[in-house]
């Protein structure tokens, strides 16, 4: 037996926690991504794209 559910908050597969959360998941790492380009903008003085 297992110390924590098979699958986490309800769901009865990953693949549909994952479904529910890729949005958020996405938008999330577009956000980090896009202060990234821009840090390395200011460090190399150039265009990241």
């Amino acid at each position: 037996m297992w110390p924590w559910p098979a699958f986490p908050f309800g769901h009865p597969d990953f693949e549909s926690w994952a479904a529910v959360r890729y949005p958020y998941w996405l938008a999330y790492h577009r956000e980090k991504g896009a202060v990234l380009a821009e840090l390395a903008k200011a460090a190399h003085g150039t265009s990241c794209q």
